[in-house]
Order: structure tokens, then C-alpha cells, then sequence
């Protein structure tokens, strides 16, 4: 029998403010127990060195799931103080490829906080399916959100709300998304943007209001399954909001771009393609015309304008570069 398609559980933690190593242990656990036949697991463990003994107990705790199941788990320590749009993006690149920059492994990429415990043991099963079926005839979705029970990006009493509540999976339209806690990113994402799921040109918050038009880009659309599949627990700011970054908080500030958010962002070329930027705050609302059926008419004309907007250059940042 066929297995699942193959999928990288990136777990992303940062030890840059707290030491939560005991929760971090409860919820990598659950990780390690899931029912899904075709997965590895990768630790995206940012600043925890400062903290004695975190990085042994974490080896200590993998080691036993190493021994006994045929999944690879493994722990990538950065040491930098970086956004995690980009640890996620270093640890995928790292374990996407064997060896590195070979053969291409995954067909998705689960990002996972580490204030969100997979309370169900199916969860990724159940993504998974949601995911790879997608929307419609044109295949999977670019983003799958799981539901989490706590800051979920929808308003309480709003009737999409209530619908993912009562059993109906969500389609968003361009504009909106979730809030990033546990999404299942597409391998389309990571071939298509320079071995990267996570647009990271974004120093703190924002980067959610983009997501619709990554997926635009590549004739897809963004998901999240119905809360009575699949509800995930969440404590809110575990290990600190963009810790590293508390002086940057804002759709305003970017991450090492040459360019300022107007500039880069909110553009006359911007709006000529389609493009829009955090627009459930009225920021840069798009231009509908591009849009049949959710489906943008020129696909790869948005790509081409996404990828070096939304995404750094070798010259901004350099992947290589990270301890």
C-alpha cells in the first residue's frame, strides 16, 4: 500500500526570553506519538544554548523515537537572533534535501509553534488529507490551517466563525487568513521561492496578511479544516511575541530589505498585479479585477512580483550566513 505523502514537522521554539522546556517536552511528545505512516520531525530550537541542561534534555527526549520508529527526528540549534519565518525556513532547508541541495524529500511542510499541543492523535492525518484534496479540481491547497481554540485569526462572532465551529472547512478569499499557529505550507511554496515556505521579509507581525497572495501566485488557495475534525489546543505567546523583535512590532517593519514597506510593498506595481498588504487594517486593499472565482487571471505575473517583494535576496540576507 502507497504511503502518505511525506510531510517535515518543523517545530519551532525559542528560548531567547523563557526557559519552557517543560512544556516544550509536553507538546513535542504528542508530535513524536502521531498516527501518520510518512513524516519526520525537525526541532527548530532558537537561542536555548543560553539555558543549562534544555539542550540535552531535548536530545534525551528525542533518542528513544530515534531508536524505535523509521521517522527521522532531529534538532537544528540556531543561534542568532532571527525571525521565525526564517529558522523555519533554515531548519526545512536543512532536512529538505539528502544530502543538502540533493533530491528534494517533502511534499509539505508542517509549521507548528511551540505554544500548540496536537491534542488529537490524527491531527496530521487529518491535515494531511484536507490539504492534498484541496479545494477544488486543481489539487491541494498552498496553506492548510489547522483550528486552533485561541487566537485564531477570526472574529468570535462572525459567521465564518461559526461556520468552521459547526463542521464547514473555510476557503479564504484574497485578503484574509488565519493566524500562523499549525499550517501545513505546500511543497509548491518551497520550489517555487527559493527553497522557502515563509515569506521573511517581515521582522515581527504581517506576514499572515500575505499568505493569500503566495498562494494566488501559484493558481491555489489557503484553507482551514472545520474545528470538529480537528481542534488544537494553544497557549498564546508560550515563548514571547517576535521576541527578538519588540522594538519592530507592526506591519511596517521589515527585516533586513533595502527598501521601506511603502516601497517594497505599496507599490503602483503592487496594485497593478493584484497585490495586497494587511487589509483587514485598510492598509493596501487589492485590486479585485485580477480575481475569477478566487483564482488570480495571471498567476505567474503575481509570482514574479510576490517573490522579490515578499521574500529577501541573497544580497539582503543570507541563509549560509546563520550560526
Amino acid at each position: 500500500m502507497p504511503k502518505s505523502p511525506r510531510i517535515l514537522v518543523v517545530y519551532n521554539l525559542c528560548g531567547l526570553k523563557y526557559n519552557n522546556l517543560k512544556i516544550w517536552t509536553e507538546h513535542l511528545i504528542p508530535i513524536m506519538r502521531q498516527e501518520y505512516d510518512n513524516f519526520d520531525i525537525a526541532i527548530s530550537a532558537c537561542n536555548v544554548q543560553q539555558w543549562p541542561g534544555v539542550s540535552k534534555a531535548l536530545e534525551s527526549l528525542i533518542e528513544p523515537y530515534t531508536n524505535t520508529m523509521t521517522k527521522q527526528i532531529c534538532i537544528n540549534y540556531i543561534e542568532d537572533i532571527l525571525p521565525v519565518n526564517i529558522t523555519f525556513n533554515r531548519t526545512s532547508q536543512l532536512f529538505s534535501h539528502s544530502p543538502y541541495k540533493g533530491e528534494h524529500k517533502y511534499a509539505a511542510y508542517l509549521y507548528v509553534a511551540s505554544d500548540v499541543k496536537m491534542i488529537d492523535p490524527l491531527a496530521i492525518k487529518k491535515l494531511s488529507d484536507f490539504h492534498f484534496k484541496g479545494p477544488d479540481s486543481k489539487g491541494s491547497f498552498a496553506i492548510s490551517s489547522a483550528y486552533v481554540n485561541f487566537d485564531n485569526g477570526l472574529e468570535t462572532n462572525q459567521p465564518r466563525h461559526q461556520a468552521v465551529q459547526a463542521g464547514e472547512d473555510l476557503i479564504f478569499e484574497q485578503g484574509h487568513s488565519f493566524n500562523a499557529h499549525c499550517m501545513l505550507m505546500d511543497a509548491a511554496l518551497y520550489k517555487n521561492f527559493g527553497n522557502r515556505c515563509f515569506p521573511d521579509v517581515f521582522a515581527s507581525w504581517a506576514s499572515e496578511s500575505v499568505f493569500s497572495y503566495l498562494a494566488a501566485s501559484l493558481d491555489k488557495k489557503l484553507g482551514m479544516l472545520n474545528a470538529k475534525a480537528l481542534t488544537l489546543h494553544h497557549i498564546d505567546n508560550l515563548d514571547g511575541s517576535s521576541v527578538g523583535f519588540q522594538n519592530q512590532l507592526g506591519h511596517q517593519y521589515l527585516f533586513k530589505s533595502k527598501l521601506s514597506m511603502q516601497e517594497r510593498l505599496m507599490t503602483k506595481e503592487a496594485k497593478e498585479v493584484g497585490f495586497g498588504y494587511e487589509e483587514v487594517k485598510g492598509v493596501f486593499p487589492h485590486d479585485p479585477s485580477w480575481y475569477i472565482n478566487g483564482y488570480h487571471k495571471n498567476p505567474a505575473l503575481l509570482k514574479e512580483f510576490v517573490k522579490k517583494a515578499c521574500f529577501l535576496s541573497k544580497e539582503e540576507f543570507d541563509y549560509d550566513k546563520i550560526k
